[in-house]
C-alpha cells in the first residue's frame, strides 16, 4: 500500500519551469507559417478585396449597362447626384429603420434564447439541439438539393442543358 501514498516530488517544480520556456521563432518557422497562410490570403484577396476595389472604382465612373466598355471617370458625380435626390433622406431613414428594426430584435431574441439554454433544466441538451438543428441541417439540405438538380439522369439543370442542345 506504500505505492499508493502520494508525496511531493521534485518533478512538479520541473514542469513549472518547462512551461515558462518559449519556443524559438526562426526564419524556417516564419516561412512555414507564410506557406500555410498564403492560400487563405490569396482566397480572401481574390474574393473579398478585389471585388471591393472594383466596386469602389465603379462608384466613381458613369456606367451604361448597354455599353460597359465606355465608362468615363466622373469623380464624385454619382455621390452628388445621390445626395441631391429629394428621396435620398427618406431612403436613408427607411434603410436605417430596417436595419435597426431587424437586427436589434434578432440579436435580443437570440441572446435571450442562448441565456435561457445555458441554465440547467430537464432536457436542456434536447432543446439546445433543436435550436442548433436548423443551422446544421440547412447546409446539408442545400447540398442534397444541388446534387438532385445536377443529377445526370433526372436533374433539372441537366434537363435544361439537354433541351438547349448542350
Amino acid at each position: 500500500m506504500e505505492g499508493l501514498v502520494g508525496s511531493s516530488s521534485p518533478q512538479a517544480g520541473a514542469l513549472k519551469g518547462a512551461r515558462l520556456q518559449r519556443r524559438q521563432f526562426n526564419t524556417r518557422t516564419g516561412w512555414l507559417i507564410l506557406v500555410f497562410l498564403l492560400p487563405a490570403v490569396i482566397f480572401i484577396s481574390v474574393f473579398t478585396y478585389y471585388p471591393m476595389l472594383v466596386g469602389s472604382q465603379m462608384a466613381f465612373r458613369e456606367w451604361n449597362l448597354y455599353d460597359i466598355t465606355n465608362t468615363p471617370w466622373i469623380g464624385w458625380g454619382n455621390f452628388q447626384t445621390l445626395i441631391g435626390d429629394p428621396l435620398f433622406p427618406k431612403v436613408l431613414f427607411n434603410s436605417a429603420l430596417w436595419v435597426l428594426g431587424s437586427l436589434i430584435p434578432q440579436f435580443l431574441i437570440g441572446f435571450l434564447i442562448a441565456l435561457a439554454l445555458r441554465r440547467k433544466f430537464p432536457f436542456r441538451g434536447f432543446y439546445q439541439a433543436m435550436v442548433f438543428y436548423p443551422w446544421a441541417v440547412s447546409g446539408f439540405l442545400i447540398g442534397v438539393l444541388f446534387r438532385w438538380m445536377f443529377n445526370s439522369e433526372f436533374g433539372v439543370i441537366n434537363d435544361m442543358l439537354m433541351r438547349s442542345g448542350l
